[in-house]
C-alpha cells in the first residue's frame, strides 16, 4: 500500500509539473532571453568571436622567438666507408759509395772502404676501403629564430587579427540585436492575433444575440423570414473568421515557439498587451546614434582600416627579411665521431625581384582599401534610409492610433444605437449586422495600428542598432463606450523598450597576452616588426 501511494503521488506531481509547464505564460522579457539562449545563430556569432579571439592570441606570439627541434635517426644497408686510390710499385736503384772509417781513437789514420747497395724493389698495393662510421646515425639540432625586421609585416598581421576579433564582437552583436527584432516583431504578432480571436468571440456572441432577438421576433411575427436568415447566415460568418482567427494565432504561437527554442509544434502562451509609448528622440537624434552603434556601420569602418593595414602588408614585402638564429647540433655515428657543435648567425633575406608580382599585389591591395571606403559610405546610407523609414513608420502608426480610436469610438455609438432602432423594430436585422461589421472592422484596425506602432518601434531599435528590452510605457486614454452585447476595445499596451547601444559583448579579456609596443589602432611603434 505504501509503494502504490508513494507511486501514486508521484504521478500526480509529475501531472501537475507538466500542467504548470504548459500553462506557462511567457512575457517579451522571458521569449527575448529565451532566444538568445536557445537560438543557433547566437551560438554560430559567438563562437566565431571566440574563434577570432584566439587568432589575435595566436598573432601575438609571432613578435617571440620560435623554437624548433630536429632529431633524426638513419639506419644504413652498410657501414660507410671511403677508399684510399691503389698505389704503383717502385724499385729504389743500388751502387757503391766509399764509406771512411775515422780510426783516430786507436791512433791509425782513416780507412775508406766501398760498400755496394743493390736495387731494392717496393711492391705497389691495391684500392682500400676504410670505414667511415657506423651503420646507424643520429642527428639532433635545435635552433631559436627571433624575427629582427620584416618591414612591418608581423605588426601589421598583429593589427588585422585584432580588427577581425572585433569585427566578429560586432557580428555577434548584429546577430543578437537581429534575434531580438524577431523575437519582439514576432511577439507583437502573437498578441494581435489573441486580440483578433477574442474580436471575433465578441462578434460571435453579438451574432448569437442578434439570432436569438431576430428568431423571437420572427416566432411572433414581427419580422420577416428572411431578416432572421440573415441573422443566421451572419452567425455563420463570424463563426468562420473565428476559426480563421484562431488558426492565425495558433500559427504565430508556433513560430515563436520555434524561434526561442520550444519543442515543434508547441503552442506558446504569452502575457501582455499592445500598449504605446512615446519615442523621446528626434529622427536627427535617431540617425546620429545610429551612425555611431549600428554594428554594420562600425564593421564597415573596421573593414576600410583593415584594407589599409593590408596595403602596409604587401609593402613589407619589398624589404628584406632579418633575423637572428641560434642552434645546437649534436650527432653520433659519423666518420668525425660525436660532435657537438653551437653557432649564432644573423642573416637577411631579400626577394628582389619576381616580374611585378608585389606591386601587382599593392595595387590590388590598394583599391581594396577604395572599395571598402565606398562600401562604408553605402552602409551609412542604408542606415540612414533605414532610420528614417521606421521612424515614418511610427509616426504614422500614432496617426492611425487616433483614426482608429475615433472610428472605434464612432462604430461602439453606431451599434449601440441601431441595436436600440433595431429593439423598437425601427430598423431591420441587416442594419444591425452592418453596424456589428463596422464595430468589429474598427476594433481590428485599431488592434492593427497598435501592432503596427510597436513593429515599427522595433525596426527603429534594429536600425539604430540597440539592444533592446522593455521600457516604461505611457498607457492611452480610451474613453470608447461600449454597447450592450458588443466587444469590447483590445486592450493595447506597448513593450516598447529601452534601448541599449550596441557593442558590448561582455567578455573578460584579462587572460589574454599583452599587446606589444602598441600606442593606438593606428600607430606603429618605431622600429616594428
Amino acid at each position: 500500500m505504501k509503494k502504490s501511494a508513494i507511486l501514486l503521488a508521484t504521478l500526480l506531481i509529475a501531472v501537475t509539473a507538466i500542467t504548470s509547464n504548459s500553462a506557462e505564460k511567457l512575457t517579451l522579457e522571458d521569449c527575448i532571453r529565451l532566444a538568445r539562449q536557445n537560438n543557433p545563430a547566437i551560438y554560430a556569432s559567438k563562437y566565431a568571436s571566440t574563434s577570432a579571439s584566439y587568432k589575435k592570441k595566436a598573432a601575438v606570439a609571432t613578435f617571440l622567438p620560435v623554437f624548433k627541434a630536429e632529431y633524426a635517426h638513419t639506419w644504413l644497408d652498410e657501414i660507410p666507408t671511403f677508399q684510399i686510390p691503389a698505389q704503383p710499385g717502385m724499385t729504389i736503384p743500388g751502387g757503391t759509395q766509399n764509406v771512411t772509417i775515422d780510426l783516430s781513437s786507436i791512433g791509425m789514420p782513416p780507412v775508406t772502404v766501398p760498400v755496394t747497395f743493390p736495387d731494392t724493389k717496393i711492391p705497389g698495393s691495391g684500392p682500400t676501403q676504410l670505414p667511415a662510421g657506423d651503420d646507424e646515425q643520429d642527428s639532433l639540432t635545435i635552433s631559436v629564430t627571433q624575427p629582427l625586421f620584416a618591414g612591418g609585416a608581423i605588426w601589421q598581421g598583429y593589427n588585422l587579427a585584432k580588427l577581425q576579433e572585433k569585427i566578429a564582437a560586432l557580428q555577434a552583436d548584429d546577430t543578437n540585436q537581429e534575434i531580438t527584432y524577431r523575437t519582439r516583431t514576432t511577439f507583437y504578432n502573437v498578441l494581435k492575433a489573441r486580440e483578433f480571436v477574442r474580436v471575433a468571440e465578441k462578434a460571435v456572441e453579438m451574432g448569437e444575440s442578434l439570432r436569438k432577438r431576430a428568431k423571437a421576433f420572427f416566432d411572433v411575427g414581427m419580422i420577416a423570414k428572411n431578416d432572421y436568415l440573415e441573422a443566421e447566415v451572419n452567425v455563420a460568418q463570424f463563426q468562420q473568421n473565428l476559426t480563421t482567427a484562431r488558426t492565425g494565432y495558433d500559427l504565430a504561437r508556433t513560430g515563436l515557439g520555434l524561434l526561442i527554442g520550444r519543442p515543434e509544434g508547441e503552442l506558446v502562451e504569452v502575457e501582455g498587451e499592445l500598449r504605446v509609448a512615446t519615442v523621446e528622440l528626434s529622427l536627427e537624434e535617431c540617425i546620429q546614434n545610429g551612425l555611431h552603434d549600428r554594428p554594420d556601420v562600425r564593421i564597415a569602418q573596421m573593414q576600410v582600416e583593415m584594407s589599409q593595414r593590408a596595403v602596409k602588408l604587401e609593402g613589407s614585402q619589398l624589404v628584406p627579411q632579418v633575423a637572428l638564429v641560434g642552434q645546437y647540433q649534436h650527432s653520433t655515428g659519423s666518420f668525425t665521431s660525436d660532435t657537438d657543435i653551437m653557432s649564432l648567425t644573423i642573416g637577411a633575406t631579400w626577394t628582389f625581384w619576381e616580374w611585378g608580382r608585389k606591386y601587382h599585389n599593392i595595387r590590388s591591395a590598394q583599391y581594396t582599401s577604395k572599395a571598402a571606403e565606398e562600401n562604408l559610405r553605402l552602409t551609412k546610407d542604408t542606415a540612414i534610409l533605414e532610420i528614417k523609414e521606421a521612424y515614418l513608420k511610427i509616426e504614422q502608426a500614432l496617426k492611425n492610433i487616433a483614426t482608429a480610436v475615433a472610428s472605434l469610438s464612432s462604430a461602439a455609438e453606431n451599434l449601440r444605437v441601431v441595436q436600440a432602432r433595431y429593439d423598437q423594430q425601427m430598423a431591420t436585422s441587416f442594419d444591425v449586422l452592418k453596424a456589428q461589421t463596422l464595430f468589429t472592422q474598427a476594433q481590428t484596425n485599431e488592434i492593427s495600428a497598435r501592432a503596427d506602432y510597436l513593429i515599427a518601434m522595433a525596426e527603429l531599435d534594429r536600425a539604430m542598432g540597440y539592444v533592446t528590452g522593455p521600457i516604461e510605457t505611457t498607457p492611452q486614454p480610451t474613453g470608447v463606450t461600449q454597447p450592450t452585447g458588443a466587444a469590447e476595445p483590445a486592450s493595447t499596451t506597448e513593450p516598447a523598450s529601452t534601448a541599449e547601444p550596441a557593442g558590448t559583448t561582455g567578455e573578460d579579456n584579462s587572460d589574454e597576452p599583452a599587446e606589444p609596443g602598441e600606442s593606438d589602432d593606428n600607430g606603429e611603434p618605431a622600429g616594428s616588426i
